[in-house]
């Protein structure tokens, strides 16, 4: 499976590119493509950006920014 399989899936919902993702949050649509490829991080103010954009709560930004850290929290009982 893809990379952020979950915010991808969002993105398509609410009708948003990585180009046009990457153009609400002031950043090159090369910089959203390498994090959602895995290969490049975002800052925690475009992670937040990108949410508002997405129409993602804070409760759920674990969910879809940080999908591995989720799942090892759900795994060993941890709660995030």
């Amino acid at each position: 499976m893809k990379p952020f399989f979950k915010l991808r899936l969002r993105m398509m919902e609410q009708d948003q590119t990585g180009k046009s993702l990457a153009e609400r949050i002031e950043r090159s649509p090369t910089y959203v493509t390498q994090f959602l490829a895995g290969k490049g991080c975002l800052t925690t103010k475009d992670i937040v950006k990108a949410a508002a954009v997405l129409g993602i709560g804070r409760e759920e930004i674990g969910e879809y920014f940080f999908p591995e850290v989720e799942r090892r929290g759900k795994d060993n009982g941890i709660r995030l």
